[in-house]
């Protein structure tokens, strides 16, 4: 058989084996599509309880609470301006969330005293201060112990009948609607860290 009258058939091979292994993959990825085996998306939050109404006093000696945080993210704790050892530790856990959302008037900060007689608008100016804290966006507040009680058991749920005024290290995470949506522990570092990610969640709306 003359050289120029070869069988072409070889020729055809590797192009062959490539559309071949193109229909393969797109059959792989049809399956792991359908069984879930793909990257998984992140989960949505819990919706944990809803906030009730509150008013209590800020740092500018005006009425706040949940009407001035209508549609925003927001995190709150409890804390008092002279504890020496926990609070120092939460604040500033707040005060990194605070840098990193600082300007974003989507997202909000709350710290309400349970020392009310002590932790006056005045005291908590100064206190706001020394984290470097806008009061446009993260918000002191102080109020009657009665106000402040009703908030920590029946709106952020962080107390008990027993113990009103749980001076616990948890951060609160409450969306646009007023729901709670997790507890953090702001001592630890991590769980700042998953704060932070749960923040950005809510903003981006894949919170659920």
């Amino acid at each position: 058989m003359p050289p120029d009258t070869a069988p072409t058939k070889p020729r055809l091979l590797w192009p062959l084996l490539i559309v071949t292994l193109a229909v393969v993959i797109l059959i792989v990825a049809s399956v792991a599509r359908r069984t879930g085996n793909v990257a998984p998306e992140t989960p949505a939050l819990p919706m944990l309880s809803i906030v009730p109404p509150f008013a209590l006093t800020d740092s500018t000696s005006h009425t706040f609470g949940l009407a001035q945080l209508k549609d925003k993210v927001w995190v709150a704790t409890f804390f008092f301006t002279t504890c020496p050892t926990l609070c120092p530790i939460i604040m500033n856990s707040m005060a990194r969330l605070y840098d990193t959302y600082e300007g974003n008037p989507d997202v909000h900060f709350v710290g309400v005293s349970v020392n009310p007689q002590y932790d006056s608008p005045k005291i908590l100016t100064a206190y706001g201060e020394s984290y470097g804290a806008n009061p446009a966006q993260w918000h002191f507040l102080t109020g009657s112990l009665k106000a402040i009680e009703h908030l920590s058991v029946k709106g952020l749920k962080v107390g008990t009948k027993d113990d009103p005024i749980n001076h616990s290290a948890y951060l609160v995470l409450v969306d646009r609607s007023g729901r709670i949506r997790g507890y953090y522990d702001g001592q630890e570092d991590a769980a700042v860290d998953r704060l932070r990610e749960a923040i950005a969640q809510l903003l981006d709306g894949k919170g659920g």
